[in-house]
This record gives structure tokens, C-alpha cells and sequence, in this order.
């Protein structure tokens, strides 16, 4: 006996729920945890479809959601092992066994293994993970595909289930608002899978198995080593205190540890240091002159040791300033040094709000306390785009967190922030005279594109020279200075010691290496190509798709060439979109989170019109939809800039998400009448893994060209589409 129809409604509805909440906590925690996983969570993001779509494909066969719960659980363990020390997790060493030169990633290795053993190696975790990830969603599937085929209303049934993504969507996001530990996050995704494990004690004490593992996971993690780091020439090292706080922002996972220098017996100074997703991002210093004068030693005055520090040498190359920006604030290292070298007015952005918070608490010399200062939480340039004020200096702090922006898409964070685009933005909030710093942590044809962009943006070669804080080694990199020719080389002639410090540590970047733009941000891609990493995780990838697509899809059933390539065209595009709204808005996360919503409410725009308009013939359909994806291909991005941020967004909504209305009524309309539900959403979400896929090609095109591999999709659907017309109006 079937169950009443509004019970299966609100099954499909929890389950999809659970479905896409699960997807984005996997998707976000392994990409904290296992760094290999932060350079592209498309990757994360194709085993969860993988499993998906075959648990659609074959949800005849659903039994129970012990495979979940087993999957899930083991997942759980894989990440963050319980009772083993931070550094000795087994699956953390895949971020330096797949490391290669063609594509820079911060890992700690000394990579003494061979370089074909350590290749394998790191596949084999890798497809471990992937085979556990992409098994953790075929109960999943198989429940919800055979829920779809008891629903009477296969549009109303769709509905239900985008409007359960929906929910799962803002239920993650309310936990990132909160800053949420996973803990909260692993219990939430598992109790939400109760609706479908109702009726079965033994399933329902396998749940409480998994929460108990989870909070093992989360909490019986045994004190790691201190952090020691040798400074000062070998005779000081700096050791990190028992004490640390771990905090979840929005974007990254954020350890604040307390450190000492210890060493010549001697009363040393104390700082703090700031983590992200478990690597060191920066320090927090007290450079202030009181204290300073208490370590003479450490800190001579002779020789200008401190007045060519990494962070305050930038304000040596204007005498008069009044007004300084800082994009990348951080825990205010820089903002504490404009305090210390100027009178001006500060405004100091970061993207982050707790790591802003973190420099409040425990910066030493309080600079976000200054009433000089005004402290703005924002993606850099969105802030160049919202602002119209000019300023004398603008600074572009160390913004390298590697952290990427969305769970959909291989842009990260600052990859935006480098481009050449973004250097025309800065130029145009300078004053007549204006000089732009940006400071990097130095690789060599980083650097050489890095210069190359602002020798584009400018019209000179920028000055650039290595810059290292002298106590704590190993802090600090490479400064890159433009702006006013005029005012650079006034104050380079005028200033000897700054003339011998740049040219002792000059550093040639001259190079034709081609610079990022806003359609190519991969800065830390060498060349467009697809990186090795890359290509041997794709290469993984689609054998192991290839695979589960056989077994899938046998004899008495085949897969959905529609469908499939709909499913393929429809992701593409929406990772498309993510990439360009991010450009328009900016990085934060609460930008990604309203795009995915945009897309499911225009999902279920596009059903709410099937079920109230006839359609009889899709041709027109796909004929809009071809063209209003060539309308967003030839659209230039900068005409969507707009001053007012509200017409900003209805605009760009509309004109992005429109061609999503036509290409969701042509799949509501194919899934309506098509004979088998489960099995065309399994080959819509296989097919979703071509596109994911395909999103790597933007690494030789630029993203701007996804538009047209969309199409090209799009079009194969089509004629699928025109082929099977012309076989029910054949005769016999």
C-alpha cells in the first residue's frame, strides 16, 4: 500500500532538504580540512551527483539508508580521524602527495617519495574519498527517485523538491551566519535524514551511531605539537602557547593561537598568529615604538631596521598623506602601521568579519579601536565599485588565503583582486599624485604576472623588491609600488636609505607573462592550460562516472540523452553565473548563497508556467534559449556597473537567470511526459557531471566562453529532443 500523497510530499520535501544541506557540508568541511579540496570543490561537488544520479538511475533497488549512514559515518572518520593529533591525519598528506609546479598551492612537503609513487598514492586516497563521498548519496537518490515515482504529479513533485534545496540551502547558510561549528552542522545534516528512517529501529540506532562518531570527530582530536618557528638567525624560535580558539566564519576556518619568542634567556616579545583552513596566513605584531624599545636587541634602532619593515615601508614613498585605503585588512598589521607612520584617515576592508573581529580582540596595538579608522566588512572590489572617495595611498595587504568563493565554482576568494581590472579600479580612486601598494608572498611567475598586470594598468613597470620583517623571518615578500611616476621618483631621489634598501633588494619581474583578467582570474594557474592536478583528477573522474554509469544504466534501461545533456548545460551555466555575479557583487558568501536561491526560484518559476500554460512544441523554447544565452555571451560586464547597488542586482538577476526560465521549462516540460522519472533525473545529474567537468576548460578560455560550451550542450539536447519529435510523428 502506497503511502497517502501528503506524506510522500513531505518525505520528498525533508529528504531534498537534507539532500542539498548534506552536499554543501561536504562540499565546505573536506575543502577546510583536506586543503587539496579548497582549489576546486567542483570536485566534491561531482562525487555528491555521482551518487545522486546513480541512486536515481537505479532506485528499483533501494532497500534502506544504511548505505548513508555507513558512508557518511566512515566520511566523518576519513576527514578528521578521533583520538589521532591534527598533523598525523592520514588524508591530509593528499595536499602534498598531488602538488605540481604548474599550479601553486600552499603545502607543507618534503616530498620525499618518488615522484610516480607519490602520484599514486595521492589518487588512491583521492578515489577513497570520492568512492566514500559518492556513496553517502545513492540511499539518497535511490529514496528520492522511488518517492518520485509514487507521486501522481511528477511537476508538483519536481517543485517540492527544489523548494526542500531551497530551504537546505538558507538552513546551511543560517549556521554560517551564526559561525556554526561543524559538530552543529554533521548532527543537523543527520537528524534531518529522519523522516526517511521512520518505521526502523535498527536504521534509527545506526542515526545515533553517526551523531555519536560525529561528536568523536569533532572533539576527541588530541592536542597537536606546539608550533615552533625559528627566528632571529637560528638563536630565538617562536612556540605556540597550549591555548587556541577556533572559530567558523562564513568562509574559512579561523585558529587564533598565542605565541612567545623564546631563547637567550632573555624577556622576549609576544604576538599572536592567525590560521586558515590549518595552514599559518599571518601574525599579529606590536611593532608600536614603547614596545619595541623594551627588546633593543631584537629590535636596533641603527640601520633602519625598523623603518623599513615590510609593513611600514610603503609610507616612505608619499610624504603627504591625508586619505589611506587597505583592502585586505586582515587582523590589522597594516592598518596599525598607518596608525604609527601617518595622521590620515584609514579605511580599512576586509572581507572576512571574524577575522576583522580577531584583530580587534587581540591585535596589541588595538588599531581598529582608532576612531582614524573605519573598519568595512566587503569584498575588495565590490568596494571599489560601491565608493567614490580618492585617497593618497591604497594598499593591498596579503590577500593569498586560497580559499575559494563558492561551492559551485573554481574561483577563489581574491582571485579577483589581482586582475587587471581591479588595479584600473584602484587607479581610479587615486588622488592626483596617489601611490598603490600591493604586497604578495613571493613565487617567481606569480610575481612576473602580478607586475605584469600593473605595468597594464599604469603604463610603467612597477618598483619591486623583497620585503622581510627582520625579526620574524620568513614574515613578509615581495612589495610591488606605482601609481604617480612623478611622486615615486621624487621621493626614491630625495630619499637615499629608501634608494640603497629597493635597489639591495631589487627583484626584476620584466616578463611577457600574460596577466589576470576578470574572464581569466587563475592566478595561481602558470599558463593556460589545464594543470596537471587537474587533469589527472579529471581523468579519475571520468572513469569512475564512466563506470557508475554502466552499472547504472543496463540493458532494460538507458540513459536519457536529453536529459543528460541538459543536466550538463544547466550547471555549466549556473557556475557561469556564480563566476560573473561574484565579479558584480563581489566575493562574499551571501552573494553565492542568493545566486543558488535566484536559480531554484526560477526553477520553480519556469514549473508554476507549465502547469498553467500548455506547451505542445519546445522548439521556440530552445530557439529563446539560444539566444538569450548569445545575449549574455556578448554583453560586456562593465556595462552592468551600475551605480545603484539595488538596480545593480534586479538587472543582472534578470538578464543572468533568463535564460534558466526557458531552460526550465523545457526540462519540466520532458519530465512530465517522459516513462521513467528516477531515471531521467539520474541522467540529468549525470550529465551535470560533464558540465562540472567542463568548468575546467575556463582555464584555457576564460569563463566568458562557458556560455558557449553551455550552448553547445544546450543544442545537443535539442536535437535529441528534434530526434525523438520526428520518431512519434513517424507512422508505425
Amino acid at each position: 500500500m502506497k503511502d497517502p500523497r501528503s506524506y510522500v510530499n513531505f518525505r520528498l520535501f525533508a529528504i531534498s532538504m537534507a539532500s542539498l544541506f548534506l552536499e554543501i557540508l561536504i562540499i565546505r568541511w573536506i575543502s577546510t580540512e583536506i586543503r587539496i579540496f579548497a582549489y576546486f570543490k567542483n570536485l566534491t561537488l561531482i562525487a555528491c551527483f555521482l551518487g545522486l544520479g546513480y541512486g536515481y538511475a537505479t532506485s528499483s533497488r533501494y532497500k534502506s539508508m544504511w548505505g548513508t549512514l555507513i558512508s557518511f559515518s566512515a566520511l566523518i572518520l576519513a576527514v578528521r580521524t578521533p583520538f589521532v593529533s591534527e598533523e598525523k591525519q592520514l588524508f591530509r598528506r593528499l595536499t602534498e602527495w598531488l602538488s605540481f609546479e604548474d599550479f601553486f598551492v600552499w603545502a607543507s612537503s618534503s616530498q620525499q617519495e618518488e615522484a610516480y609513487i607519490r602520484i599514486a598514492m595521492g589518487l588512491g586516497l583521492l578515489l577513497v574519498m570520492l568512492g566514500i563521498i559518492m556513496w553517502t548519496f545513492v540511499s539518497i537518490g535511490r529514496y528520492l527517485g522511488r518517492l518520485f515515482e509514487e507521486s501522481p504529479n511528477r511537476i508538483r513533485a519536481y517543485s517540492i523538491n527544489v523548494a526542500g534545496s531551497l530551504v537546505g540551502i538558507w538552513l546551511f547558510a543560517l549556521f554560517s551566519f551564526f559561525c556554526a561549528p561543524p559538530a552543529i552542522w554533521l548532527v543537523a545534516g543527520i537528524l534531518l535524514l529522519i523522516p526517511a528512517l521512520i518505521g526502523s529501529r535498527a536504521q534509527l540506532a545506526g542515526l545515533a551511531l553517526a551523531i555519536v562518531v560525529s561528536l568523536l570527530s569533532a572533539y576527541a582530536i588530541p592536542a597537536s605539537s606546539p608550533t615552533i618557528m625559528t627566528t632571529g638567525g637560528g638563536e630565538i624560535s617562536a612556540v605556540s602557547k597550549p591555548h587556541k580558539t577556533v572559530i567558523w566564519s562564513p568562509y574559512q576556518k579561523l585558529t587564533y593561537k598565542d605565541f612567545a619568542l623564546v631563547g637567550q634567556n632573555k624577556d622576549l616579545p609576544e604576538f599572536g598568529m592567525i590560521e586558515v583552513n590549518n595552514t599559518f596566513y599571518l601574525f599579529l605584531f606590536n611593532l608600536s615604538s614603547q614596545y619595541t624599545a623594551r627588546f633593543p636587541d631584537l629590535f636596533p634602532k641603527n640601520g633602519n631596521t625598523l623603518a623599513f619593515d615590510y609593513y611600514n615601508i610603503p609610507y616612505h614613498f608619499h610624504s603627504e598623506l591625508k586619505d589611506i585605503l587597505i583592502v585586505g585588512a586582515g587582523g590589522g598589521n597594516d592598518v596599525a602601521a598607518a596608525l604609527r607612520n601617518t595622521e590620515a584617515r584609514i579605511d580599512a576592508v576586509e572581507i572576512d568579519p571574524k577575522i576583522f573581529a580577531l584583530g580587534k580582540e587581540h591585535h596589541p596595538e588595538r588599531p581598529y579601536h582608532s576612531k582614524r579608522v573605519t573598519g568595512i566588512i566587503d569584498d575588495a572590489r565590490s568596494h571599489f565599485k560601491k565608493s567614490d572617495n580618492k585617497y593618497d595611498l591604497i594598499i593591498f595587504g596579503l590577500l593569498d588565503s586560497h580559499t575559494l568563493a563558492s561551492n559551485y565554482s573554481n574561483v577563489s576568494l581574491d582571485n579577483y583582486v589581482y586582475t587587471y581590472e581591479s588595479f584600473l579600479d584602484a587607479k581610479r580612486h587615486l588622488k592626483p599624485g596617489g601611490v598603490v601598494v600591493v604586497s604578495f608572498g613571493f613565487s617567481n611567475w606569480i610575481g612576473q604576472r602580478i607586475a605584469k598586470g600593473l605595468q597594464a594598468a599604469f603604463g610603467f613597470w612597477p618598483i619591486t623588491f623583497k620585503c622581510f620583517n627582520p625579526v620574524y623571518r620568513g614574515t613578509g615578500g615581495v612589495v610591488f609600488v606605482t601609481g604617480s611616476q612623478d611622486t615615486l621618483i621624487q621621493r626614491i631621489q630625495s630619499h637615499p636609505a629608501l634608494k640603497g634598501y629597493v635597489e639591495k633588494n631589487y627583484v626584476d619581474y620584466h616578463s611577457d607573462v600574460e596577466p589576470t583578467t576578470d574572464d581569466w582570474p587563475y592566478l595561481w594557474v602558470r599558463e593556460r592550460k589545464i594543470p596537471t592536478l587537474h587533469m589527472l583528477v579529471l581523468g579519475l573522474l571520468v572513469l569512475v562516472s564512466v563506470t557508475s554509469a554502466g552499472v547504472a544504466f543496463r540493458r532494460e534501461q538507458k540513459p536519457d540523452g536529453q536529459f543528460f545533456f541538459l543536466g550538463a548545460a544547466f550547471l555549466l551555466l549556473e557556475v557561469h553565473m556564480i563566476s560573473k555575479l561574484m565579479l558584480l557583487f563581489g566575493s562574499t558568501w551571501i552573494v553565492n548563497t542568493f545566486v543558488i536561491s535566484g536559480v531554484l526560484i526560477m526553477i520553480l518559476g519556469a514549473n508554476a508556467y507549465v502547469t498553467r500554460v500548455p506547451v505542445k512544441d519546445l522548439r521556440g523554447y530552445y530557439l529563446a534559449l539560444f539566444l538569450s544565452l548569445l545575449f549574455v555571451y556578448a554583453l560586456p560586464m562593465h556595462k552592468l556597473f551600475v551605480s545603484n547597488y539595488l538596480v545593480r542586482g534586479v538587472l543582472t538577476g534578470l538578464i543572468f537567470t533568463f535564460p534558466l526560465f526557458f531552460a526550465g521549462v523545457i526540462f519540466a516540460v520532458n519530465f512530465k511526459t517522459c516513462k521513467n522519472a528516477a531515471a531521467a533525473l539520474g541522467s540529468n545529474l549525470l550529465g551535470a557531471i560533464l558540465g562540472g567537468l567542463s568548468e575546467s576548460l575556463s582555464f584555457i578560455t576564460g569563463i566568458r566562453a562557458l556560455t558557449l560550451v553551455a550552448l553547445v550542450f544546450y543544442a545537443i539536447a535539442a536535437c535529441y529532443y528534434m530526434t525523438g519529435q520526428k520518431q512519434k510523428e513517424s507512422p508505425g
